[in-house]
């Protein structure tokens, strides 16, 4: 394709920050509800990456589900400086209340090169669109370093997960106890998933990223 012919992947040396730990602990209830705890923490290489991660934006939609974001805070020079103001605002709804757009942005400050910033967050579901229905799916698009990751699923419902590796880059064990399924992911080695593409037109193909697609059904059309 010409997509193939003109994308190079990228250099990780020339990556602009890095996920030096991430973590996220799902939980999914039998009603197809579920909740999610994440912790990141960037370290700033360049001033790029200090421009793209100062402030962080989350968008959620409040008729379907909470975001929290527990605690955020820089490190630099073995200073902590903690974010102790969040913007949590509506940004748009429609008249049948279906959807409820929430904005929350998060102001890092005294961010540097060589910082490392730290956030900690909930996402809580609580209004599946089927019952008794759960499907989400976890990427390494962005454009940073991942070097470590813990990622640890437990459910109440089957899980049937879906994962494109194309890089032998995870450690996969999934496991069931009983009505409990769990599913736990980690990093043989870091990811750096970013392409240079000089051509402005074409579209990667999906099956060339790293990705873990995951559900409670069997089939995923």
């Amino acid at each position: 394709s010409d997509f193939q012919a003109y994308a190079v992947w990228g250099n990780a040396d020339e990556a602009d920050a890095e996920c030096i730990a991430h973590k996220m602990t799902y939980k999914v209830n039998k009603d197809g509800t579920w909740t999610c705890e994440e912790e990141r923490q960037y370290k700033i290489l360049t001033e790029n990456g200090r421009q793209d991660l100062k402030t962080q934006t989350f968008w959620y939609d409040a008729a379907r589900e909470k975001h929290e974001v527990l605690s955020a805070s820089t490190l630099t020079t073995a200073e902590e400086y903690l974010v102790k103001k969040l913007e949590d605002k509506s940004v748009a709804s429609d008249s049948l209340s279906l959807r409820d757009m929430h904005q929350i942005l998060v102001p890092f400050k005294r961010v540097q090169i060589g910082s490392i910033l730290q956030l900690k967050t909930r996402k809580t579901f609580f209004k599946p669109q089927l019952e008794k229905y759960f499907t989400h799916q976890i990427d390494f698009q962005d454009p940073y370093v991942w070097k470590k990751t813990d990622i640890h699923i437990e459910s109440d419902l089957p899980l049937f997960p879906r994962i494109n590796d194309p890089r032998n880059r995870l450690i996969v064990c999934q496991a069931q106890d009983n009505a409990k399924y769990t599913l736990d992911i980690t990093l043989k080695e870091p990811i750096f998933e970013v392409l240079v593409n000089e051509s402005r037109n074409s579209v990667p193909e999906p099956g060339l990223f790293t990705t873990i697609e995951l559900s409670t059904e069997a089939t995923y059309e």
